[in-house]
């Protein structure tokens, strides 16, 4: 049992990092580059998560692996929230940018 959650859990990292990163641009009209820096720190300050969990066994650390991961997902979402609550549009890098 302890060697099919580890392949599970090497499958799962796996799989999570075959998927290619995604490139916001954040625009915004008439900002300045130390408005834009200030606001990406600020939210990304608001956001931020530090995680820690517990479990037992291979069991304990898949559980943690995708609570971790679903921590990092609600950071990223309320990121982009913060960003578009003070004015700033996103899209999807094209490959040029």
């Amino acid at each position: 049992m302890r060697g099919k959650a580890i392949i599970l859990l090497t499958l799962a990292s796996l799989l999570a990092g075959c998927a290619a990163p995604i490139k916001l641009i954040w625009e915004k009209p008439d900002v300045t580059q130390q408005e834009f820096n200030q606001d990406i720190y600020e939210c990304t300050q608001e956001t931020s998560t530090s995680w820690s969990g517990g479990g037992t066994g291979s069991a304990g650390l898949i559980m943690m692996a995708g609570a971790r991961s679903q921590a990092q997902q609600q950071a990223n979402n309320m990121f982009k929230l913060c960003m578009r609550g003070r004015g700033y549009a996103d899209h999807v890098a094209k490959e040029d940018e």
